[in-house]
């Protein structure tokens, strides 16, 4: 075996044109297999230190616990860590939110909140702020001061009656944000037991889960599902904090998008390498036909094959290896690089991590699957020139001049003309070897095609249409709703209608800012049916003003906006029957309202239809404002004010609105056009460049096999050429029969890619708009990477026929004439 491998070594050697395509092939396989997963990989990993590094690190809360629950559940053998908070009561008289907690030293832990100086309260009127929260509220002190503030202590009632008092600063708690619009106080739990009566006060039970490492979310959260049912606590009581789970443990969504991904890579490899190969079989038969006669046996030659391969493998891998090494930090840098630089926490803790060198950007465990599915990759490309080259016949081999190994001398002889030209020429060699051809077009256009259906998606999703899609309108003023936020109850809606900030007197203030076109109410009211299995549904009330646009989106049945106004029927998005699929037209439901009123209406579905996020807002069901405000008269049901300007992006407007909002706290939120626009812009910008970049790489690998195609034709041609110049073929007109293949290989794969890639383009766009992919709206064929695509192969075609035709020439005619295989 010592002398197979010795012949391996020198055929590598010996066939170095193929082999350094081959050897290119396997370097780019191997760059994707390592740096797709390892970019993936790494700007998960960056995302989860941010995560580590700012957000709770609780598994799991649970709301309203007792003190007796609450030391009944820290025991518990599941539970590795736990710690206590209370909420207590609000600063009253500020601007700004500021809430008053009782937490343990392991709750604040457990929060990633540090103190920078001082001591946790120990007594009943001690209080740890932050110096921000002072500077917000008006205040001044240091430790050991005292400072007087209003409040208003929480009860099983709600809020209470607004208190003075004065409280000790025991401490001074880091402020993470920059510019937060929310504060935290920390009090006593003496103090919290005094203002809380004891059969009423209530905790929030905070803990960690004593779970592997290696363990999946799933079973972090079975961990937490069998603690909670040991206590029989309510499945409403308990929060999973999905964010901090997902950064530490095992995601396993993961696993099958890495693995898609790496198979279209392996795919493309193993179509390439193999095609290299087969293409330069015919030259080959002879030799193995010479070895298989002086008792070269079947498995001799299958090993010469596989590991002249590995061979070229054994560098070409870890060369791909150290190329992608270097290009690790600069792609992962690029992206991130590309998120707009504004005050963003996330943003700016992920870029310190990442410039501190805090985040692991290489792993010995990609290396290792990159280089091992390389090697697959190689071993599975050459199991059937393996076969072919055992297959080779000893006297067919020796009387054959190229051809196919393994078959019978063929009868067939090659098309003749009375008169030749460059196009007969050419004809007559691509119509020589036609399974030579077929697989070369093939193999390039499995790419291009994959290019075409990405490239469609990519054009479909604009960034301006998407954001228009999202948001009516250049700004959407609407009211924060909440059923389940223990802390802030009054973010239900059922307390919203009782005092809702959006009124009319707002509506006329939005309309005399300068540069306010038209300001437009949406109206809400949540429901629930037996239908929807108790889940609460939005109904949003449209403005008459969308009237032609709510028409138009019917898909099924009808109903006129007349009717809507009645409030007896309406229209249910698409979207809600994929996951409430008995719902049908002409179906009464009845539906328990949520605002207060405790009352039921029965409202019959009369249409089904299509609409964009920005056009149902809210609401699954739709109906006119009108019909709303007749079945949910209770209070102020307008959920939002979409605001129209006279030019699409007006910073005076934004800045008075924004103003406007700030007044209300975190009762009320705001959108506009052009934030909605940036955000795309910058996703669809990072997600096309690594889409591009991508297959990029994948079409360079497919490329190799038409560059070794016409290598190989040119070198087993070498004599034919050689005599069709002795006898006046012109060196102008060598490089026009080099052209016209060139053009066919490249003519076939972009016929069959534009076309496949076209085809399937427009099933993948009504599936991505369907479940909602990048708010995609609207068709757009990509002409832009449809012409790329062509100037491109163009561009390599005529490069590789200038260098052939170069090559060729260098050699004599006399030289040409001798060549023999």
């Amino acid at each position: 075996m010592k002398m197979v491998t010795t012949i391996a070594y020198k055929n590598m050697k010996h066939y170095k044109s193929r082999n350094i395509l081959t050897g290119i092939a396997i370097l780019l396989t191997t760059l994707l297999l390592y740096l797709v997963p390892t970019i993936g990989v790494d700007m998960v990993g960056a995302q989860f230190a941010m995560v580590n590094e700012i957000y709770p690190r609780w598994h799991c809360l649970i709301r309203d616990v007792d003190r007796e629950t609450a030391t009944k559940l820290a025991a518990h053998h599941d539970v590795l860590t736990s710690g206590l908070r209370s909420d207590v009561g609000y600063w009253a008289g500020l601007d700004v939110d500021v809430s008053m907690m009782y937490m343990d030293e392991n709750g604040l832990d457990l929060y990633q909140m540090k103190l920078e100086e001082g001591s946790l309260p120990r007594r009943g009127n001690e209080i740890v702020v932050s110096r921000k929260l002072l500077q917000a509220a008006g205040l001044a002190g240091e430790i050991g001061d005292t400072i007087r503030i209003s409040y208003q202590p929480l009860s099983e009632e709600g809020l209470g009656y607004v208190k003075e008092g004065e409280f000790v600063i025991s401490g001074f708690y880091q402020e993470q944000q920059e510019e937060p619009t929310a504060f935290s106080s920390f009090v006593s739990r003496e103090f919290a037991e005094k203002h809380i009566p004891a059969d009423q006060i209530k905790y929030r039970f905070l803990f960690q889960v004593g779970a592997e490492e290696n363990v999946t979310t799933d079973d972090v959260e079975e961990m937490i599902k069998g603690i909670t049912e040991q206590f029989g606590i309510d499945e409403e009581q308990v929060h999973v904090n999905n964010e901090y789970l997902l950064a530490n443990y095992v995601d396993p969504t993961t696993i099958p998008v890495i693995a898609v991904i790496m198979l279209i890579i392996v795919i493309a490899g193993i179509i390439t390498i193999y095609s290299i190969y087969y293409v330069g079989m015919a030259e080959r038969v002879r030799e193995y036909g010479r070895m298989k006669a002086i008792g070269a046996t079947n498995r001799q030659l299958r090993q010469m094959v596989l590991r002249e391969g590995f061979c070229t493998a054994l560098i070409a891998i870890p060369a791909g290896l150290l190329i992608g090494t270097l290009l690790v930090k600069a792609v992962l840098m690029l992206f991130i690089g590309s998120y707009s630089e504004d005050q963003n926490i996330m943003v700016m803790t992920t870029r310190e991590l990442l410039n501190e060198g805090r985040i692991p950007l290489y792993h010995v465990w990609i290396y290792l699957m990159a280089a091992v599915v390389s090697l697959i990759t190689v071993y599975f490309s050459l199991r059937k020139p393996m076969k072919m080259a055992a297959r080779v016949s000893e006297i067919d081999a020796m009387r054959q001049q190229g051809g196919q190994s393994g078959k019978k001398k063929s009868k067939k002889t090659r098309k003749s003309y009375g008169e030749l030209n460059v196009a007969k020429v050419s004809h007559i060699y691509l119509t020589g070897n036609k399974k030579n051809t077929v697989i070369t077009v093939v193999s390039m256009s499995i790419t291009g095609v994959l290019f075409m259906v990405i490239a469609t998606v990519l054009s479909c999703a604009n960034p301006v249409e998407s954001a228009s899609s999202d948001i009516r309108g250049q700004y959407e003023l609407s009211n924060n709703v909440s059923f389940s936020n223990k802390e802030h109850p009054e973010y239900a809606w059922d307390q919203i209608v009782q005092n809702n900030a959006l009124d009319e007197a707002m509506k006329q203030r939005l309309e005399a800012i300068d540069g306010v076109k038209e300001v437009l109410p949406v109206a809400l009211c949540y429901a629930t049916a037996d239908v929807l299995e108790g889940d609460k549904i939005g109904i949003s009330g449209l403005p008459e003003e969308w009237k032609e646009e709510l028409m138009d989106g019917i898909t099924e049945g009808s109903v006129t906006y007349e009717e809507l106004k009645t409030g007896e029927k309406m229209i249910v998005h698409r979207n809600m029957l994929r996951w409430y699929p008995d719902i049908a037209i002409g179906d009464k439901l009845e539906l328990p309202l949520f605002d207060g009123s405790e009352k039921s209406v029965t409202v019959e579905v009369a249409a089904i239809g299509d609409y964009s996020y920005g056009m149902s807002i809210f609401g699954d069901f739709m109906m006119a404002k009108e019909g709303l405000e007749k079945i949910s008269n209770i209070g102020n049901s307008t959920a939002a004010y979409t605001i129209y300007t006279v030019h699409k992006q007006e910073p005076a407007v934004e800045d008075e609105i924004a103003a406007i909002t700030q007044e209300y706290g975190e009762r009320l939120g705001v959108r506009s056009w052009q934030t909605e626009y940036e955000k795309w812009k910058s996703a669809m910008a990072i997600t096309s460049c690594a889409c591009y970049a991508f297959f990029s790489v994948l079409g360079l690998i497919c490329i190799m096999n038409m560059i070794n195609t016409m290598i190989n034709n040119v070198h087993l041609r070498k004599k034919e050429i050689g005599m069709m110049q002795a006898i006046g073929m012109t060196d102008r007109q060598l490089t026009q029969l080099l052209m016209r293949e060139g053009v066919c290989y490249i003519a076939g794969a972009l016929i069959l890619s534009i076309c496949g890639g076209s085809l399937l383009g427009y099933p993948i766009f009504l599936w991505a708009r369907e479940n909602g992919m990048f708010s995609i709206s609207r068709y757009h064929y990509p002409f832009t990477s449809a012409a790329m695509l062509i100037v491109l192969l163009l561009a390599i075609q005529i490069l590789l026929a200038w260098i052939l035709g170069r090559s060729v020439k260098k050699e004599s005619l006399i030289e040409r004439v001798r060549f023999s295989e």
